[in-house]
């Protein structure tokens, strides 16, 4: 076998085959372009002009986002239509979008009348009213944002002064086509609003093809045209989109052929793509895409060459100046518009999700795959789409080669675009067999599966994918947990409604909703009368509820709609709670609602489960059998305020029930529950109205607190009406006007004082001498059962593996020091095995050195705060000698008294003592007797670190109570009542039993006389009794503990209102007993020294017999009626006079009773007699004299002066009111001035009567109407201000609580923000910006308030930090004005290089904001920095920025030069921005 080699020919390499040369990829702006260079002609002289490159492309490719440009003028379609913007299809399958203030200046101007409400607000037409879908429209593209890596948002302005701002006046001439705004509508035409400055243009009536609308844009041709240098004046006539012809086609100018304008094309060339030719005589070369052709499935091989076709334009590249055009010239023959009312859309042949089987392939063509649809449609399939399917590299033949002609595929409609006029499709195996692609494939109330996408802040919800469908969980209808959804983790949803305009579902997964049985409402035809459904509340007030269905029906319940048993539930209600509802009437799309009746009646005791902790209280879920073999689910809420009868134990109670964990509750309304009624109804049945009997005690509710009423629940079963309740029925010394705090849900007795059958009232009493025994045993058992609530919690605590529940009462621990509070001077420590809070009270450490940072010290525990979840501690040494961890009283204490204590430490519902001697347990003494004890009976004037005595009053704990509290409540009442007529004398085992008693009170009584200073000092007599002597023995070991912690005042007001008490009666009427005892011992002693006294204690005591007889009867009768008052001076004068004593003396036992003074009988008995004849004296008329004439005359001149003073300074509005009625004279001729109002305010609080200032404020907010929002704002901060400085922080949070739901929460927050700043009160000014950050964090104004307090309390680097986290949260385009406001603030605070830093970035960043580069010059040139501010100008003005703005700039600097330079820097700016002008124009 030969081999064949292959010959080389001689004389060189072989001739290379002819291969076609390969297209350069060269896309300059769209079109695909190669450098061809002529050949040089062959003659001797060579011509310049043939030796340049020319350009030729060779593909018609279409625009993209790569070649879109800023400022580009684009022909679009309207493919959409809503309220507030227009979507536009733009060529190459770009959508943009137009807001509705940049249609024109005229539709801006009638939409901003349309909201304010003028008269010429009729004008106004919503944007489906002005455009069709369809429709052809031209605008200037303003911005290309780039949204993700993928996608980018085009957004287009048709404004005809931003279309046109490039075209000048003196260059328009007849024949030119534009596009214009009605402008103004008048008689005999329309002013049309060009947007060219410098032309004037007016539309006849009767060259309008249509009555168009102010701000609607139509296409428009000038017929006659008058020009000048300075203006042009212009008629036109409207044209249609079809009749956009240019006849003139010899001019050159395209800066003047706008896009949708008609030109004449002829072919020239076939490309692979489209086609090439020249319009305007040849003038310019034009291309047109493959998809612009005549027909949807032409191809450029079925038109012929020099065909001469008619071809809108599209778009002109900027510096290429390629134009581009479209053959399709009506794009609207197969589309229908579909309008539901919110968006007008398309209406295609093929809708969005709609499967094709039998699509073929057409041709591999620009941007994809063509297919035939059904034979008479286009599409395409997107190269895009394609490779999605393919990872890492990958050949394109082999990915192509299914996709050969004629295949048949099964694809599925994506979109429909109008400008090229195709569906676009996809082959995508996972994208056909979606089930939920479009909103028609689901409706209100089916189940689907969602994938959580993201956290949504404004909803404060989730972004969820269903399908290709996006999705909201909204907060309300988010399921109640404490752990957040993962990211792309799945969830069984319910779709709630459906969001046509904006393409979105709304979910659930509340549990209610979830259920099979659970009834949903979805139409408005289902709303039938009587018919329950399931449903959320969205809002309420007091007297209606929002509640929110299934498909956006909403629906109210009012309050004046249900019986008086219903209506109350009202208050109960909480947003996001869902329940079921009943229709009770539907007029159209009005739904009244009403409640289903409650499976639990008041009084039932039930177990439950909670659900979620919400800040409201706890969500509970009860499980209950609803029909045989069928078990139910009922939700309900146990209010924050009905977990614990002692406000410092309702976090406690909180935190120990987390979710899934089990309680015991009972009902006590629809659907509330209360754990700490659970007792009360266990020991007590449920009330009803026929077993309700007067006497009876009844644990109410408060339910609404106002100035002097409040309104209470009482625990009685079909009785939900609101009984009034007067507070002055809540205090024993209503004459003292203690000031009570009252919230709502707080427990409170009552006694029931009487019952009206025929109109349903009851009348009751909330008074402690009424509902409660008297005696110390009860209240050994409230401050017993507070404990046990305590002890109960630390076990709750235990088991849930707190650290807290490691520690008791008296427990030594080692503590590491933190630091000391500002506000409250406290010491803050950390304990070193558990790493919890401690505090030292500031008491303690008055005085004190402040110990290192970190130093370790032993201490001891002296309370434990379960709520707040830290401990209080003692540091002192002496505190660690004398207390024990014993929580057993030793039996050494039981039953002692006079016992010898100091106060450690006050809290709310007890106080806490050490005992001076020995290692004894700490003793635990109430605050108050009992729940209805509003004016601390158990610690009047209770100090901390100050000295008391106590008596025990339980055997086995250690509690016990002051010393004054117990001789007056520790006597037993006598079931039996004395008998007053009865003259038997007492045995002397009885008055030996209530002999100290007597003395007590005579002690009592010497000190409130002395207190009042009525008498001189007693004559004490040379010899005493052993009982006087006994007596002044005893009182003087009480008067020097009293002074340390009591008022003895006080105490005795509090005997003299306690007549009620069946011991205090006995102690007086023993007193009485034991005077005739005294009698024999002291005629022994002073009897014939002093004979008158004795005719003095008979007559006495004969009136106190009478008067005790009279207060038995009293008490008999009527054991409800008490008088609220001091006693009566009249019947005190009354007595000394029938007395008559001669001499001065003090009788023990009868002063405290009665509250009169015997002593000074002689005095008053003349002062009274004197008085009578002087009233006598008084009564004898005296004769007038008469006046004369003159007389006469000068009186009525001085009366007639005065009253013109008077009428004058009423008269003069420049008086300053200085009385209570000049202020309310003043106030009601103008009640909306707060001016006048807040100066009332002032005047009340230079006299210091805060509640009379506090009263002014709220009868201000009561007066101003509601529409005067600013007015009523004024008030409530002048309010908030009072409450600041001069009440506690109760009240200021309560106010602070109110004004936030009768005004702007905003206002209200960064106002109160502003007052926290002046009055330096830092805790709540750190509170205050916390909150407004969370909740206003996408408001600037906010991040400007919070970043001022901080420059304001000197604490610069937070406001810096402020920056960072503002540009967190605001959007984007808030960014540089955010910089910028920060940037003037740390000026404004002498940070001026921060503030330099700031501008320096901004300018840097964004040139093109002249306003940045004038504050920053500005800046400079207050720091008096003039070189810089001049470098900065100078900098400014090399900018490439559009002539407009650096009109700007250079007028700025110019004034700079003027004032700070020299003629010579003045004449070089000139010459700067001549040369810049001239630049410009040569551009």
């Amino acid at each position: 076998m030969t081999v064949k080699e292959k010959s080389f020919p001689r004389g060189g390499l072989a001739p290379k085959e002819n291969q076609a040369e390969k297209p350069k990829q060269d896309i300059v702006f769209g079109a695909v372009q190669k450098k061809v260079k002529k050949t040089k002609p062959k003659k001797d002289i060579i011509n310049e002009d043939d030796e340049k490159n020319v350009i030729e492309t060779i593909s018609a490719e279409l625009l993209n986002y790569e070649t879109i440009q800023e400022s580009m003028l684009i022909l679009g379609v309207i493919k959409s239509i809503n309220n507030l913007n227009l979507r536009i299809s733009l060529p190459g399958r770009i959508s943009a979008q137009v807001h509705a203030l940049q249609i024109s200046d005229a539709y801006t101007k009638v939409a901003r009348e349309f909201v304010e409400k003028t008269d010429s607000a009729n004008n106004y037409k919503p944007l489906n009213e002005l455009y069709t879908v369809g429709q052809l429209v031209y605008g200037r593209v303003q911005e290309l944002k780039q949204i993700t890596r993928k996608n980018v948002e085009v957004n287009i302005s048709l404004k005809p002064s931003v279309v046109h701002a490039d075209l000048l006046h003196n260059n328009i001439k007849k024949g030119f086509i534009f596009n214009g705004a009605i402008e103004e509508i008048q008689e005999h035409g329309f002013i049309i609003e060009t947007g060219i400055k410098g032309l004037r243009c007016f539309l006849p009536k009767e060259k309008a093809k249509t009555a168009p609308s102010v701000g609607e844009l139509i296409f428009l041709k000038v017929e006659k045209i008058t020009s000048d240098k300075a203006a042009s004046t212009c008629i036109c006539k409207q044209l249609d989109t079809a009749s956009l012809n240019i006849k003139n086609q010899l001019e050159a100018n395209l800066d003047y052929l706008l896009p949708g304008s008609i030109v004449q094309f002829n072919v020239t060339k076939k490309l692979k793509d489209g086609l090439q030719g020249t319009i305007m005589n040849e003038a310019f070369t034009a291309y047109i895409n493959e998809h612009q052709l005549q027909e949807p499935l032409a191809l450029p091989e079925d038109y012929e060459l020099k065909t001469k076709l008619k071809a809108r334009i599209l778009y002109v590249m900027p510096l290429t100046k390629l134009v581009y055009l479209t053959l399709n010239l009506e794009r609207t023959q197969d589309i229908e518009e579909e309008d539901n009312g919110k968006e007008a859309a398309l209406r295609t042949e093929f809708k969005r999700g709609d499967i094709i089987e039998n699509a073929r392939v057409h041709h591999v063509g620009t941007g994809g795959v063509i297919l035939i649809l059904n034979n008479k449609f286009k599409g395409i399939i997107s190269y895009k789409s394609i490779k999605a399917n393919y990872k890492g590299n990958y050949d394109q033949d082999e990915m192509l080669a299914k996709y050969a002609k004629k295949t048949k595929l099964t694809v599925r409609v994506l979109d429909y675009d109008l400008m090229d006029s195709m569906y676009i499709c996809t082959d995508d195996s996972k994208v056909i067999t979606e089930k939920v692609f479009t909103l028609d494939d689901v409706k209100p109330g089916d189940f689907v599966t969602a994938v959580i996408k993201g956290i949504n802040e404004k909803v404060e919800g989730y972004n969820v994918q269903i399908g290709r469908m996006k999705g909201i969980i909204e907060k309300l209808f988010l399921a109640p947990t404490s752990k957040h959804l993962e990211i792309d983790s799945k969830v069984r949803c319910r779709i709630v409604a459906i969001n046509t305009q904006y393409k979105n579902l709304y979910l659930t997964n509340r549990p209610e909703y979830m259920v099979k049985n659970c009834k949903i409402l979805t139409s408005l035809a289902d709303a039938e009368k009587n018919k329950v459904y399931s449903g959320t509340v969205v809002s309420h007030n007091k007297n209606n509820i929002l509640v929110k269905f299934f498909n956006n029906i909403k629906g109210v319940l009012h309050r004046q709609q249900l019986n008086t048993e219903l209506s109350n539930e009202m208050d109960n209600f909480y947003v996001g709670q869902t329940m079921q509802f009943r229709i009770a009437a539907r007029k159209d799309e009005q739904i009244s609602l009403g409640l289903v009746d409650s499976v639990f009646k008041m009084g039932e005791i039930c177990p439950a489960t909670v659900v979620n902790n919400l800040d409201s209280g706890l969500e509970i879920k009860i499980e209950y059998d609803e029909e045989a073999n069928e078990t139910s689910y009922l939700k309900g809420l146990v209010p924050i305020r009905l977990l614990s009868d002692f406000n410092d134990l309702l976090l406690a109670q909180m935190n120990i029930h987390p979710p899934n964990s089990d309680l015991q509750i009972c009902c006590v309304n629809k659907n509330i529950f209360s754990l700490r009624d659970v007792e009360y109804f266990l020991q007590n049945c449920t009330k009803t109205w026929g077993t309700v009997k007067i006497g009876d005690i009844l644990k109410a509710t408060i339910k609404n607190v106002a100035e002097n009423v409040i309104e209470i629940m009482l625990p009685i079963k079909n009785f939900n009406k609101l009984v009034k309740l007067h507070k002055d029925m809540l205090l024993i010394n209503v004459y003292n006007n203690p000031n009570i705090i009252l919230t709502e849900e707080q427990p409170l007795y009552v006694k029931v004082l009487s019952k009206e059958e025929s109109t349903k009232t009851i009348t009751v009493s909330g008074k402690l001498t009424d509902v409660w025994d008297g005696l110390l045993n009860s209240t050994s058992e409230y401050i017993e059962k507070y404990l046990d609530e305590r002890e109960s919690i630390r076990n709750a605590y235990k088991n849930l593996k707190h650290p807290i529940a490691k520690y008791v009462l008296g427990d030594r621990v080692s503590a590491s020091f933190v630091g000391v509070y500002k506000e409250t001077n406290e010491w803050q420590y950390e304990l070193v095995d558990t790493k919890l809070k401690a505090i030292v009270p500031a008491s303690m450490v008055v005085n004190k050195k402040v110990p290192e940072k970190g130093y370790k010290q032993e201490c001891i525990v002296l309370w434990i705060d379960y709520s707040s979840e830290h401990v209080w501690i003692s540091n002192k040494q002496a505190d660690l000698k004398h207390i024990s961890r014993n929580s057993e009283l030793p039996t050494n204490l039981v039953g002692q008294s006079d016992i010898n204590a100091k106060v450690l430490l006050k809290q709310e519902s007890v106080f806490i003592c050490s005992l001076k001697k020995g290692n004894q347990p700490l003793i635990v003494c109430p605050s108050h007797l009992h729940y209805n004890d509003f004016e601390n009976c158990g610690s009047i004037n209770v100090q901390e670190q100050s000295f008391c005595k106590l008596n025990f009053i339980r055997n086995t704990k250690p509690i016990a109570v002051l010393e004054s509290t117990y001789k007056l409540f520790s006597t037993k009442p006598n079931k039996k009542r004395i008998n007053s007529e009865s003259n038997e004398a007492p045995s002397k085992k009885k008055i030996k039993k209530h002999s100290e008693s007597e003395e007590v009170v005579t002690e009592r009584i010497s000190k409130e006389t002395k207190k009042k200073k009525l008498i001189e000092k007693s004559e004490i007599p040379a010899k005493k009794s052993k009982s006087e002597k006994k007596s002044v023995t005893l009182n003087t070991n009480n008067e020097s503990n009293e002074k340390n912690f009591t008022d003895p005042g006080s105490i005795i007001r509090f005997v003299n209102d306690a007549k009620w008490d069946a011991g205090i009666v006995n102690n007086i009427s023993i007193i009485n007993e034991n005077k005739e005892l005294k009698k024999k011992t002291e005629k022994k002693t002073s009897c014939e020294k002093e004979p008158s006294k004795l005719e003095i204690k008979k007559e006495t005591k004969t009136i106190l017999k009478k008067q005790d007889n009279a207060s038995e009867t009293s008490i008999e009768d009527n054991a409800l009626f008490f008088i609220d008052k001091s006693p009566d001076d009249r019947y005190v004068r009354k007595l000394e006079q029938n007395s008559k004593p001669k001499e001065k003396l003090s009788l023990p036992g009868i002063d405290n009773f009665w509250n009169m003074d015997l002593s000074n009988i002689n005095n008053s008995d003349k002062t009274v007699s004197s008085d009578e004849d002087d009233e006598a004296t008084s009564e004898i008329p005296q004769k007038k004299k008469k006046l004369t004439a003159t007389e006469k005359f000068k009186q009525e001149r001085e009366e007639e002066a005065r009253l013109r003073i008077i009428e004058e300074k009423y008269a003069n509005p420049d008086q300053i009111p200085e009385t209570v009625d000049q202020f309310d004279r003043l106030v009601m001729s103008d009640p909306n001035n707060t001016k006048h109002w807040i100066s009332y305010m002032v005047f009340h609080l230079q006299e210091t009567e805060i509640d009379k200032a506090r009263a002014v404020a709220q009868r201000a907010i009561k007066t101003i109407p509601f529409r005067n929002l600013n007015e009523r704002l004024n008030i409530w901060m002048a309010l908030l201000n009072l409450e600041l400085h001069y009440g506690t922080k109760e009240t200021y949070d309560n106010t602070m609580k109110e004004a936030l739901t009768c005004n702007d929460p905003m206002q209200i927050h960064l106002r109160s923000l502003e007052i926290l700043k002046d009055s330096n009160n830092r805790q709540e000014l750190f509170e205050i910006i916390s909150i407004i950050t969370k909740k206003y964090k996408t408001e600037p104004e906010a991040w400007k308030a919070v970043a001022t307090a901080y420059f304001s309390i000197d604490m610069p680097e937070r406001a810096q930090q402020m920056l960072q986290k503002s540009l967190l949260s605001l959007p984007e385009r808030e960014h540089v004005n955010t910089i910028v406001m920060f940037a003037n603030l740390n000026h404004k605070y002498n940070k001026n290089e921060i503030a330099q830093t700031l501008l320096e970035q901004v300018v840097t960043s964004y040139p093109k904001r002249v306003d940045v580069w004038t504050q920053y010059v500005d800046m400079l040139v207050k720091d008096n920095l003039i070189d810089s501010a001049r470098s900065i100008l100078e900098r400014a003005v090399m900018q490439k920025i559009p002539l407009k703005k650096m009109r700007t700039l250079f007028k700025k600097y110019l004034t700079f030069e003027e004032q700070y330079g020299t003629e010579e820097n003045q004449k070089r700016v000139k010459n700067l921005a001549a040369e810049y002008v001239k630049n410009s124009t040569t551009l």
